[in-house]
């Protein structure tokens, strides 16, 4: 049986294809490796793992692997010197490295491999699940498609993928690598069923995270939620996580989750219209679904400390600005304060309109959660407040500037003033004109 109609055997249907969305960045990645190593070398090698997964689920690989024996191995790692192609070593112990084919949104990732002990069965017995055990021999592939007679498939993983088994190939796959316990949850969240030697082993074997380093956890987590569009599905991954004890093992979660953490999964159907929306891609450009989703679930963490977070894993100065005014806005929804008056204290107080912007957002999602405001219009409103108050605050700084406010009351620059601007300023943006005067006579 073929699985796969698009390969039928011929170079020309796989290159024909490459104009069809989907074959994708895959087959052009394949066409363009066949260009730079040479169709010789290429075609002894192995395309491993993930892969093969994705092409027996229908599904186009966003990444090529490959494993090759030793002696081919070298030589596609001195054709790449040679053509000063440039390549990252990711474990060169084990013969692992990392190639990119084009660029940004139309480049492919491809992996290259050191086959263990030369022998692809070995190999495959290295790896985590069942389903990510199987291999095919280039030159196959590229004669024949991927039909069932030519998968390599020494543990069953074909079996196990069509009935959605998440099933370990042997009993030290977690000692080994216990980020594999992660990535087993994950495949729950996208519909697999993980196993009952899959729920024997977690039980029964020591998961220690300690000896992984954090750059992996987190790239495992941020692989989580740059993947998966759904929140529901993302709060789900770590739901299951926590139920299996697995969270109090991981750095930053080991306390667990707050009382927020359920409310935003109720809520998570709004959070995902919002994220969608027209508004949020044009005010909210420059935060990214990826940072909204991680914001919140770090949110969610039991004694959250973000100078923590940023000594535990590898986040940019970037999100934790976002971070920090995301979380005091969603933490201000308890204030006695119309919206205004909020927003234009917080102006005053950070006076950073993109900051505000963050505070808007966490503030805005942080109602949603508690069921205060409904979900677009109430957006628009805020939106409309935000823009009315950084238009006022800019003439309304040189209204009441510094110089102007110690001429008035004949005193020179210092400590007082910072605070009498604040102030003049909090009141003149929500046009408490008695306020302003109060202030400025008990100075």
């Amino acid at each position: 049986m073929k699985v796969n109609p698009l390969f039928n055997g011929t170079r020309f249907h796989i290159v024909h294809f490459l104009g069809n969305s989907e074959g994708g960045f895959f087959l052009k990645g394949l066409v363009m490796l066949k260009e730079i190593i040479s169709e010789d070398i290429l075609e002894n090698g192995y395309l491993v793992g993930g892969t093969i997964r994705d092409i027996l689920s229908s599904r186009t690989p966003s990444d090529i692997d490959l494993a090759f024996c030793k002696k081919n191995h070298k030589k596609v790692i001195e054709v790449l010197n040679n053509k000063e192609i440039t390549f990252f070593p990711l474990d060169v112990k084990r013969g692992v490295y990392q190639l990119q084919l084009g660029q940004d949104t139309n480049s492919t990732m491809v992996e290259i491999t050191l086959l263990v002990d030369d022998d692809i069965k070995k190999d495959l017995a290295k790896r985590d699940f069942t389903i990510n055990a199987m291999a095919v021999f280039l030159k196959d592939f590229f004669s024949e498609g991927l039909s069932d007679n030519i998968i390599i498939d020494p543990f069953n993983g074909l079996s196990a993928l069509k009935e959605k088994q998440i099933i370990p190939v042997s009993d030290i796959i977690f000692k080994k690598d216990p980020i594999r316990v992660l990535r087993g949850f994950r495949f729950q969240v996208d519909g697999f069923i993980l196993s009952d030697h899959f729920y024997s082993l977690l039980q029964k074997s020591r998961i220690d995270f300690s000896q992984v380093s954090k750059e992996r956890i987190f790239q495992e987590i941020e692989g989580v939620i740059s993947k998966e569009k759904d929140i529901e599905k993302i709060l789900e991954f770590f739901y299951k996580l926590n139920d299996e004890g697995v969270c109090y093992k991981l750095p930053i979660f080991e306390d667990g989750f707050n009382s927020d953490f359920y409310k935003i999964q109720r809520s998570s159907k709004e959070i995902n219209k919002l994220i969608t929306s027209k508004p949020f891609k044009e005010y909210f450009s420059d935060i990214s679904n990826k940072d909204l989703i991680m914001a919140l679930v770090f949110l969610s963490t039991l004694n959250l400390n973000l100078h923590t977070l940023k000594q535990v894993y590898p986040v940019s100065s970037k999100f934790l600005n976002f971070m920090k005014q995301f979380y005091r806005g969603f933490h201000s929804t308890h204030k006695e304060l119309t919206k205004k008056e909020l927003y234009a204290l917080e102006l005053v107080t950070i006076r950073d309109e993109k900051l505000l912007k963050y505070f808007l957002l966490g503030n805005f999602v942080g109602r949603i959660v508690v069921g205060k405001t409904s979900f677009i219009q109430g957006l628009r409103r805020d939106l409309a407040i935000f823009e009315e108050l950084t238009r006022l605050y800019a003439n309304i700084k040189k209204e009441y500037s510094g110089d102007k406010i110690m001429r008035k009351v004949n005193k020179s620059s210092g400590p007082w003033l910072k605070e009498v601007l604040r102030k003049v300023h909090y009141y003149a943006l929500i046009r408490e004109e008695q306020e302003i005067r109060k202030i400025i006579d008990s100075i």
